[in-house]
């Protein structure tokens, strides 16, 4: 993690310097390239050999599974508030991004989403905001529906896959745990039923009149993910707005986890988020196209290079 840290600190530095110097306004733009212009265009150098990058990983991974998993909950309860928080998930896979993950296809390139993960400024949008603002409303208003209190919770990271890990919106008791959405987009509906009909909430289906979380997209991914991590078998997911609150009740899944998470998410961690946190090649010279690919993701690239497209019959 200290050459993860080093080579951040470079990243930002290097940003600095780029944005003092006057671009060309010819010059284009490149996301994925070198730009001679910054000096950024000098080889790639000192790239470690896949033994001592394996090396390095096993070390990190050795790290994080001597971590006190307890007292990671406690000291990171402020969550977002809290410096440690985000510097632990950083270290991890975290349980919002295992829908994207577990629906990437094997021909996919992993590297937009590492950079997502490790390198992209963490921006607040509106939809944010009028999220985090709403949600404590949306927790007193559960807690005051279901005679419960709902109690502040920290980081987990899964008793197995340490490098796994979440942080739900809080605890309700021994046995479950709550999450809360607050979507923008539907704050005018009057109704969930009319937020669906409108597509306001693609989250959810109605089947037989019963508001349902789909179970292929990235909420019920993230809901599955909680509550294995968590050790625990409910979810509340609650859906909150000015206007209505929807509470489902979403139990753990094993054959869900097992069959269409767990192997995806290991995959992807060791593969490609693991190397760029171990041993990280981006912030040397800002370029996308450094972070490593695993060798299965670049076999399908060629596969996908070699195959012609048939040839279109004449009439």
């Amino acid at each position: 993690m200290d050459d993860f840290l080093e080579c951040k600190k470079k990243r930002t530095a290097q940003s600095r310097l780029k944005s003092r110097i006057k671009r060309n306004k010819s010059t284009a733009v490149r996301f994925n390239a070198s730009d001679i212009h910054y000096g950024l265009a000098e080889p790639l150098d000192n790239i470690p050999t896949e033994e001592e990058l394996n090396i390095k990983k096993q070390f990190f991974l050795d790290k994080l599974g001597k971590i006190d998993r307890y007292e990671l909950e406690r000291t990171t309860k402020d969550q977002s508030h809290s410096q440690e928080w985000y510097t632990e998930r950083k270290k991890r896979l975290t349980a919002s991004n295992f829908g994207d993950v577990c629906k990437m296809r094997t021909s996919t390139s992993c590297q937009k989403k590492v950079y997502s993960l490790l390198y992209r400024p963490n921006t607040m949008t509106k939809e944010m905001t009028y999220g985090v603002e709403m949600e404590r409303l949306a927790r007193n208003k559960y807690e005051k529906l279901y005679g419960v209190s709902v109690e502040a919770c920290g980081l987990f990271a899964d008793i197995e896959f340490p490098f796994l890990a979440a942080s739900p919106d809080g605890l309700i008791d021994e046995n479950c745990i709550i999450e809360i959405k607050c979507p923008y987009v539907a704050r005018e509906t009057t109704t969930i039923l009319e937020a669906i009909e409108n597509k306001l909430l693609q989250c959810c289906t109605v089947e037989n009149n019963v508001v349902e979380l789909k179970k292929n997209h990235k909420y019920y991914f993230q809901v599955i993910g909680q509550l294995r991590i968590t050790n625990r078998t409910i979810c509340h997911f609650v859906i909150f707005t000015p206007n209505w609150i929807n509470v489902q009740k979403i139990e753990f899944d094993e054959i869900f986890w097992k069959t269409k998470m767990e192997e995806k998410l290991k995959t992807f961690y060791l593969d490609c988020l693991l190397p760029e946190i171990a041993c990280p090649l981006y912030g040397k010279r800002l370029e996308l196209t450094d972070i490593r690919e695993p060798r299965y993701i670049l076999n399908e690239k060629e596969k996908r290079k070699k195959k012609k497209p048939k040839d279109k019959k004449r009439n």
